[in-house]
């Protein structure tokens, strides 16, 4: 495993993207700070310096690149599945990729592009923080929140690392991913607003597409974005540079 760690950086993710021709494939970049972290659509994300984990992996395989947006199932897992085995915490997986503990946000997690060439997976994972000033579209938690006390955050992230470098590396293995995200559906059963109508979300298919039914009828969605009543829920919007990338690979 390759890993590169700044104590400060602008993102993470803008240096894999930046600097993918020098890096390895499954390449590690951590932060202990970023000054200019975001989530989708352009939002920050916000961490308290040294608290957190904030890091990118760099995927350049082509037939792992082919994946797209599976890798953001995978990556959600592989971010709950270590919260449970460290620590017996029992995540829920908000579609397409933000995890959640009690109905807060523990992660997030964005996947960019660049050109065809390569993919990267930003995760954020809230760890020691346990103050969180400002407003916050959904309300946040921590490991440490949760536990009731700090945990040894290099230690942890060096499980957190392996676990997804191998489940990446069993990117094939579609059905043990989407078994362990039907489990931990956060979506599953409650009512959502698409296109102005409502519909209930009934989980996703074997293409990670989310399913909503309504009188009867089933749609897939795979784009835009939808409301889940009484919050919001971003589903691949077509601001999101993963849209962009997928759409450039098919040209």
């Amino acid at each position: 495993m390759t890993h590169v760690h700044f104590a400060e950086i602008d993102s993470t993710n803008a240096y894999c993207k930046s600097h993918f021709d020098a890096l390895d494939d499954l390449c590690f970049v951590s932060a202990s700070y970023q000054s200019a972290g975001k989530g989708r659509n352009e939002r920050n994300w916000k961490a308290n310096k040294g608290e957190n984990l904030l890091f990118s992996c760099l995927v350049k395989n082509g037939p792992m690149l082919a994946c797209g947006p599976f890798l953001s199932l995978l990556s959600s897992v592989s971010v709950s599945r270590t919260l449970e085995e460290e620590f017996d915490i029992h995540p829920s997986i908000k579609w397409p990729n933000d995890v959640y503990v009690n109905g807060r946000k523990i992660a997030g997690i964005l996947l960019e592009g660049v050109g065809r060439e390569c993919l990267v997976i930003g995760i954020g994972l809230n760890v020691n923080q346990t103050d969180f000033q400002g407003e916050y579209r959904i309300p946040p938690t921590s490991v440490a929140r949760e536990l009731g006390h700090p945990v040894d955050l290099e230690a942890f992230q060096k499980r957190v690392f392996a676990n997804v470098e191998e489940d990446l590396r069993r990117y094939e293995d579609k059905a043990f991913f989407l078994s362990y995200f039907k489990r931990r559906d956060y979506l599953h059963g409650r009512r959502v607003s698409y296109q102005e109508e409502e519909y209930l979300a009934k989980g996703v298919d074997e293409d990670y597409a989310l399913l909503l039914g309504k009188e009867g009828k089933t749609i897939r969605v795979i784009s835009n974005e939808i409301s889940l009543l009484g919050g919001i829920c971003s589903v691949f919007p077509n601001t999101c540079p993963l849209f962009y990338w997928l759409a450039n690979r098919s040209m």
